[in-house]
């Protein structure tokens, strides 16, 4: 993962909400690394993956859908 310290961070600008600190990420690790492991799962058998959108775009999303008690979308009928 990207991050970015200091006086140019997001965090430093206001754009990262406060309910955003790493306390609270790290208790969501169990839950990360599930849902990973969950994307990962739908397309291992397939042997091939457009990895930004089964991915890199679907992570972030299904565990902010997931801060906002959203139903979870993994499925193979989710992917498009």
């Amino acid at each position: 993962m990207l991050m970015k310290s200091g006086a140019g961070s997001p965090a430093a600008a206001g754009s990262v909400h406060p309910n955003v600190h790493a306390p609270r990420v790290e208790a969501m690790r169990p839950q990360i690394e599930q849902t990973a492991h969950e994307l990962i799962d739908l397309f291992e058998a397939d042997g091939e993956v457009e990895l930004i959108g089964a991915y890199c775009m679907a992570l972030p999303l299904t565990i902010s859908a997931g801060c906002w008690v959203c139903p979870r979308p993994i499925s193979r009928r989710s992917r498009t």
